[in-house]
């Protein structure tokens, strides 16, 4: 609490501030403005803020600490591993500068090596395998359930074959058959996308709606401190 500031004057400014820079961002329908672009640096220099005190703090206790409790009881294996992490960040830090950016290749190389194994893994593990086993070992009652589900599992992976155009002479017949399942496939996949896109702008409209109904308390707020009822 700061003396002689109110906590109620303290939540009216945080609200009064929050307020700003939300017309500040709505702005952004009559052009990019003065007043947006202060959001925007705002919300960037913040973010950046936010990420360089968490990453102080991994590296603190991730590291430092690790590093402290390895040296004690002399693990060996514990140092080189955290040594090897310590090292590649130094040397992304050479991505700075253009000379010496090509040593930071070596991180950069290895972030996304192993942020592809990461996401192809859990791509094929926790999507492609999960959707083929269910919809094999499917025990509903709904018949036509289980065919849309088969169907729609079969010809979107069906769709991503691009050599069957390629074919000629006697396999042509078949080219064309698994051109026609790729067409049902992306209908599919259409239809994924687009329950996706209106998910996403119900979420964006009831974020809008939320950021209107802020407005209500600081009006009310800023009323009654007028004494204005």
């Amino acid at each position: 609490m700061i003396p002689g500031i109110s906590d109620a004057m303290i939540n009216l400014a945080g609200t009064a501030v929050a307020a700003f820079l939300t017309l500040c961002v709505f702005s952004y329908l009559l052009g990019r403005n003065f007043l947006y672009r202060l959001a925007l640096h705002i919300l960037i220099g913040a973010g950046i803020a936010y990420a360089v005190v968490v990453a102080l703090s991994t590296l603190y206790t991730h590291v430092w600490l690790r590093w402290i409790d390895a040296s004690a009881n002399s693990n060996i294996g514990m140092m080189g591993y955290l040594a090897f992490g310590v090292l590649l960040g130094v040397l992304l830090l050479f991505k700075i500068s253009r000379r010496a950016s090509g040593l930071g290749n070596i991180s950069t190389g290895y972030l996304v090596g192993v942020g592809l194994g990461v996401a192809a893994g859990g791509a094929l593990t926790g999507t492609l395998v999960a959707q083929s086993i269910a919809a094999a070992t499917f025990t509903g009652t709904d018949p036509l359930a289980f065919f849309i589900g088969l169907l729609g599992t079969l010809t979107v992976l069906i769709s991503f074959t691009f050599t069957a155009t390629w074919r000629r002479g006697p396999l042509k017949a078949v080219a064309r058959f698994v051109q026609g399942l790729s067409a049902v496939g992306r209908f599919f996949l259409y239809i994924a996308l687009g329950a996706t896109f209106a998910g996403v702008y119900v979420a964006s409209v009831s974020v809008l709606i939320g950021r209107v109904q802020f407005f209500v308390p600081l009006v009310v707020a800023v009323l009654k401190y007028f004494g204005i009822e």
